[in-house]
């Protein structure tokens, strides 16, 4: 059977989004929340399922700056030493956001129901190599489960358009901007 005959036996269907995010791991999932909160019409796509990919696989925790009246911590330093932990490979800009938007995600986290280790009320902070301050935050056993798990039960809860199995094929620019996109799925 040849390509063009292949296709027209597919079903198609049009889904009109504001804004669609390809990608269903933690920055993806972040990002459909943070857009629908902010009242857009989201179409999240993946190609595997929520929950599932790199994300998953995320280590021991994650590093913020919390904010705590005991230490002299800043984010100033967090940056610097994100930066040489990185043996200057990382992008100093992207680093500044990171280090600026963590303390705030971790408590969206927090909210969500995100395991995070505590000592009464408070966040644990463990030291790390190369940070100069504990800064780092773990959930008990891995970390990629438990935030992808918060994450997805969000995204769900907002009833977030959600496409899984779905491979984005092509996109189609007018004026710089996406006017359509092209998937297929199982």
């Amino acid at each position: 059977m040849d390509q063009e005959k292949i296709k027209a036996a597919w079903k198609q269907e049009t889904i009109q989004a504001d804004v669609l995010l390809v990608g269903g791991g933690a920055a993806g999932a972040i990002a459909a929340l943070s857009a629908f909160d902010a009242g857009a019409h989201v179409l999240l796509l993946t190609k595997g399922r929520l929950q599932s990919g790199c994300s998953r696989m995320a280590g021991s925790g994650m590093v913020a700056v919390m904010d705590r009246k005991d230490e002299e911590d800043k984010p100033e330093i967090h940056i610097e030493d994100s930066i040489s932990e990185g043996c200057g490979l990382k992008d100093p800009a992207l680093v500044e956001v990171m280090v600026r938007e963590a303390a705030d995600i971790v408590r969206y986290l927090d909210r969500e129901g995100l395991p995070f280790e505590k000592d009464a009320g408070r966040f644990i902070l463990a030291q790390r190599p190369k940070h100069r301050f504990p800064r780092h935050l773990c959930t008990q056993n891995s970390f990629g489960p438990h935030l992808m798990t918060c994450l997805g039960r969000a995204v769900k809860a907002q009833r977030i358009a959600l496409r899984e199995n779905a491979m984005l094929t092509d996109v189609h620019l007018e004026d710089g901007e996406v006017a359509d996109a092209w998937a297929v799925d199982q």
